[in-house]
């Protein structure tokens, strides 16, 4: 099968997609793959079929700190499945302008997993009411497997030596917090030797972490904070974390976005805190 051959990922992706296509009978179809350089699930143009470019435009790409993101495919990591998407409110903002302005009413999207995380999905669609059976999905989902060996073996060729060099020191700074939780029962040592290998391992200059205070009536104070001093009370892009509940990269930034810093901040990532399936920090 191409998605065992020496043929480059877009050229599988691209010639496995049309047989796929062909096979279901499906009238649309694109693969949505995962961009972790421009934090955004981006179509994968070479594999959209039967869309013309007007009609796909408005959802080629979305950003991995929209809201709709999380509800994903890819994010969920479970398939989906309709007869009627004309009338299924679980369509996303994201599809709904190419479900109206094409008329589809048929889709089976399944996720791409490689390694417990989803890099993409494959979406199919027709304009017939209920086009698509629960058998085609696992047909579909096989089809997924193999393809997700075929990515992953694209993103090991791709990475470079610094790449791996990074991904050694991540999970050599996974292994030292293992050994500090085991070690320790100090809250402050625990947050600072966290703190001290997540800015290793990322190479940042700055860096912060904040507990919230959890109770019961309490506005969203800060009750304990720990590392570069930005001031008393949380920032707006801190603020977006917690309210999304998501991880938040943040790049291009003016400089301005933390005027206590002793330098600008150029970009930043900011990770929410949870106890108890509850926002308790970034």
């Amino acid at each position: 099968s191409l998605a065992g051959s020496t043929a480059t990922l877009d050229e599988i992706l691209k010639y496995s997609f049309q047989e796929l296509l062909q096979q279901l009978d499906a009238e649309f179809g694109a693969i949505f793959l995962l961009d972790d350089g421009a934090g955004e699930l981006r179509v994968h143009q070479p594999s959209l079929l039967g869309i013309p470019y007007g009609e796909y435009k408005g959802w080629g790409s979305l950003p991995i700190d929209d809201p709709q993101f999380a509800a994903t495919v890819t994010s969920r990591q479970r398939s989906f499945i309709t007869g009627s998407a004309s009338h299924d409110r679980r369509i996303l903002m994201f599809f709904q302008t190419a479900v109206e302005s094409l008329g589809i009413e048929s889709i089976v999207d399944v996720p791409i997993v490689v390694r417990g995380r989803g890099v993409g999905e494959i979406i199919l669609c027709s304009r017939q009411p209920d086009h698509f059976s629960e058998a085609e999905l696992i047909f579909l989902s096989t089809a997924c497997g193999q393809l997700a060996g075929a990515i992953e073996r694209a993103m090991l060729y791709s990475q470079t030596d610094d790449s791996l060099r990074r991904r050694v020191e991540e999970l050599t700074a996974l292994t030292r917090i293992s050994r500090e939780l085991n070690a320790s029962q100090e809250l402050e040592n625990l947050l600072r030797r966290l703190l001290d290998e997540a800015q290793r391992t990322n190479r940042t200059s700055l860096g912060r972490i904040l507990l919230l205070d959890l109770k019961e009536g309490a506005d969203r104070r800060i009750r304990y904070a720990l590392g570069t001093d930005l001031g008393k009370a949380l920032h707006r892009h801190e603020e977006q974390a917690l309210e999304r509940e998501i991880a938040l990269l943040l790049n291009d930034l003016d400089g301005k976005a933390y005027p206590g810093a002793a330098e600008p901040v150029r970009s930043a990532l900011l990770v929410p805190v949870f106890y108890q399936d509850e926002p308790a920090g970034v």
